[in-house]
């Protein structure tokens, strides 16, 4: 607060300190008008008072010019009042005083612009405000202040005050404006050969003056001398100097007028005068105009000279190519990157054909220039050319066409940068693009594949699970015929072989895709190669070879899922009696070396070529095999094999020494301490699939639309003493488990009208259907086909061929659930 008292007390001071100036300054303006009066009107020829009263006014704010213009009056009135006017006279006077400097003030502010006299619109308002309409609004008043007070007529007071305004304005006031600037702004001191000039000038003026102003006897024509020393001082000085060259003829020209010297000698000294203003006014204005004009085209051409180096200034740091050209295409500009590039200094360029320098495939663009319009004045093209190392590089160019008031091309400015990066950048993102398309269209073929093994499992289980019944029901029923019974195991051997060919066919695509899970337990080895063993004699015993093995005493535990180490290790066994001769050997060896189990699997068969060792392991790959090698499959078992051992963090390598010479499979998974001794999950051994759970009979339902399937099962179910009902479509199931209530239901999927989900939906939304066990029956084994089935309420998800012993393990386990309810009854 302090401080902005301080700075409020500081702005008044120099407020007053500024109006006792005007005051002190219209006092001595006013001595000088009393003395260079009009003979016998007592209107003085130049009025100093009015310049300093308008300079004030225009120098300071609006809310502030009551304070001048009352230091003005103040100023004014004591000269006037001590040389005898009447107090009356002088405030009246006062009036149109105050009416010309406001009026002069408010159009010079209004209509003018902040270089005054510098330009020539405010040049033009000064002239018409300050030199022509106030000085006649302030005659129109003083006028008849004389009129009333003096002598004369009110118009030739009239014409005497006007005449005496315009000098004063015309003379005085520039002069007092551009002086008071200066101070202000401090300008720089001008140089040495300007001080000259303006000596010369000075002295020339007074020369002049004093032969032709102030000499007796001077002809009318002889005023016209001073002029070209006055166009010297509008053309070199500009409106100050201009101003003050007047100011210096007119004090030179009223001084020889009143004392009767001159060219405006006449016999009445009042008409002098009049023309003496009259002349001065006619030479003032043209000259102050063409100074304000030659002012404002030199500051111009310095801010457009400015202008021009700053421009080149600015392009000569860029390392963009930039040049100018005319409509023909002559170049009038280059910057240094543009000479670089052409390997040429820029000033060897001048005058260059432009378009020489753009590669010939794009030169026709020059054409299109032709298009452009002050409204679309742009164009933009891309070209690629060869350096002259054989480089490809891309530019691109930008050209904006310059055009005149009336539309005309005036010239061209071009812009050219080089893009290589961007384009590479472009063509890298591309590449990519198309490497992402084309990875979602792998993506999407490999999804569709999976949906159509999917399919074809489905479709291949279906008829597989009737002769998978029928082959079990021919065991279930001794035949003593021995041919009958060799074409049961036939057929059961190849049954069970396409069954495999589906599920490693499914097996594949579900690693592959990453959507198989292992379920990870404590695994002795020992135990899940003897169930190996049960699960390939079939094959070994119909290929007629012995099987060797080599186990260590005691446990060999390893992290794994015991279902995939046992389907690996068949794989492993299958593929050696596959590709051994009839009569051939396989052995197995197991041994613990460090923290790892090393599983050998050796055969005599007709071994691999060195160049198919690591291709063996690939889907679909296959090594020729002898004419009388068995059941030769997709080449997905050993895929398989490599893909779950890797599942297991282990390695898996094939070798041979030839082709005849046999080959060798060696397993390494990674091995647990000997202390670990988590069980393991049981195995189910062969015997138990073919081994018939007795027990009561159980109400059975079996819903399939596959006439055959359908009665296979069903005859299978009623070899163990249940009783079973069989609906090939949905309604008819639902109207069977209404009358008879069965225990347990086994629904196959995909039926037609009802299927089998919206079976067990309703089924489920009975009440005497809460204890009922549901199996669904399905070609589709996926976990999101066991999630649908399980919200539907299905309680187990079992695939096609059904297994028999899964089958009869869930009879028993609805016996068991029954039994107690059973002893009751």
């Amino acid at each position: 607060m302090q401080g902005l008292g301080s700075v409020a007390m500081s702005f008044r001071i120099r407020t007053v300190a500024e109006a006792l100036v005007v005051s002190v300054a219209c006092y001595a303006g006013a001595v000088i008008g009393n003395v260079l009066r009009f003979p016998h009107v007592g209107t003085a020829i130049l009025y100093p008072p009015y310049a300093i009263v308008t300079a004030a006014l225009l120098l300071s704010p609006v809310r502030r010019w009551w304070i001048f213009l009352l230091a003005g009056s103040v100023g004014s009135f004591v000269p006037q009042r001590l040389g005898g006017d009447p107090a009356a006279f002088i405030l009246l006077t006062e009036i149109a005083n105050y009416a010309r400097a406001l009026l002069a003030a408010w159009g010079i502010r209004r209509f003018g612009d902040s270089g005054r006299f510098y330009t020539l619109k405010g040049m033009t308002a000064f002239l018409l405000f300050a030199v022509v309409l106030a000085p006649g609004v302030g005659a129109f008043i003083g006028a008849g202040v004389v009129a009333v007070y003096g002598d004369g007529g009110y118009w030739a007071a009239w014409r005497l005050w006007l005449m005496s305004n315009v000098l004063t304005g015309i003379t005085l006031l520039p002069v007092v404006l551009i002086a008071r600037d200066h101070v202000v702004r401090r300008s720089a001191v001008a140089g040495l050969r300007r001080w000259h000039e303006a000596s010369v000038l000075i002295f020339s003026l007074l020369a002049a003056g004093a032969l032709v102003l102030l000499a007796p006897n001077t002809s009318g024509t002889s005023l016209y001398a001073p002029l070209p020393l006055l166009l010297w001082a509008a053309v070199r000085f500009g409106p100050g100097g201009t101003s003050a060259a007047l100011l210096m003829v007119s004090a030179m020209t009223i001084i020889g007028t009143l004392d009767e010297r001159g060219p405006f000698i006449t016999p009445s000294p009042s008409d002098g005068l009049l023309q003496l203003q009259l002349f001065l006014f006619v030479i003032s204005v043209p000259l102050l105009l063409l100074s304000a004009l030659l002012r404002e085209q030199r500051r111009t051409a310095d801010e457009l000279r400015a202008s021009q180096q700053q421009y080149r200034t600015i392009v000569e740091d860029q390392t963009e190519l930039i040049c100018r050209f005319r409509p023909d295409g002559a170049l009038t500009f280059v910057n240094g990157a543009f000479g670089r590039a052409l390997g040429r200094p820029p000033q060897d360029l001048m005058g260059a054909f432009f378009w020489s320098f753009v590669p010939p495939d794009a030169r026709d663009t020059s054409k299109l220039l032709a298009s452009l319009t002050p409204d679309q004045p742009l164009l933009t093209w891309e070209h690629r050319l060869v350096t002259n190392a054989g480089e490809n590089r891309w530019e691109q160019w930008r050209v904006r066409a310059m055009f005149d008031r009336r539309g005309q091309v005036l010239d061209y400015q071009a812009v050219g940068r080089d893009i290589t990066e961007r384009k590479r950048a472009e063509e890298e993102h591309a590449l990519l693009e198309s490497q992402r398309a084309h990875a979602e269209a792998l993506r999407e073929a490999d999804r569709r594949k999976d949906e159509f093994l999917a399919m074809l499992a489905h479709e291949l289980r279906n008829p597989l699970a009737p002769i998978a019944m029928a082959v079990e029901i021919l065991r279930l029923v001794p035949s003593g015929d021995e041919q009958i019974g060799s074409a049961r195991e036939i057929i059961g051997r190849q049954t069970a072989q396409l069954a495999r060919l589906v599920d490693d066919l499914l097996d594949v695509a579900r690693i592959t895709s990453g959507s198989i899970q292992l379920r990870l337990e404590t695994v002795d080895l020992g135990r899940v190669i003897a169930s190996t063993l049960e699960s390939t004699r079939p094959l070994i015993v119909a290929r007629q070879l012995r099987f060797e093995t080599d186990l260590p005493e005691g446990p060999l535990t390893v992290k794994g899922d015991s279902v995939r180490l046992a389907q690996m290790f068949s794989n492993l066994v299958n593929n050696s009696a596959k590709y051994s001769p009839i009569g051939g050997r396989i052995s197995v060896t197991v041994r613990r070396d460090a923290n790892q189990v090393v599983l050998r699997f050796r055969d005599g068969g007709v071994g691999i070529p060195g160049n198919m060792l690591e291709r063996i392991f690939e889907p679909f790959t296959q090594v020729h095999r002898p004419r009388d090698a068995a059941l030769g499959g997709l080449g997905l078992g050993l895929a398989l094999v490599k893909k779950l051992v890797e599942l297991h963090g282990g390695t898996v390598r094939a070798d041979s020494d030839g082709p005849g010479l046999g080959s060798e499979f060696t397993v390494r998974l990674p091995a647990l301490r000997a202390a670990a001794t988590e069980a393991p999950d049981s195995i189910p051994s062969a015997a138990a699939t073919t081994r018939t759970a007795a027990g009561d009979p159980v109400r059975i339902l079996v819903v399939d639309d596959v006439v055959d399937a359908a009665q296979s099962l069903a005859d299978f179910l009623r070899l163990g003493g249940n009783t079973v009902h069989v609906a090939h479509n949905g309604r008819v199931a639902l109207e069977l488990a209404a009358t008879h209530v069965p225990e347990v239901v086994f629904v196959d999927l995909q039926m037609p009208e009802i299927d089998g989900l919206e079976v067990a939906r309703r089924l489920r939304g009975r009440a005497e259907s809460s204890d009922m066990v549901l199996v669904a029956m399905t070609g589709f084994g996926q976990a999101q086909d066991r999630r649908q089935t399980a919200e539907a309420g299905f309680d187990h998800h079992l695939t096609k061929p059904l297994d028999p012993a899964a089958v009869h393990e869930l009879l028993a386990m609805r016996r068991r659930h029954d039994g107690p309810s059973r002893a009751a009854e």
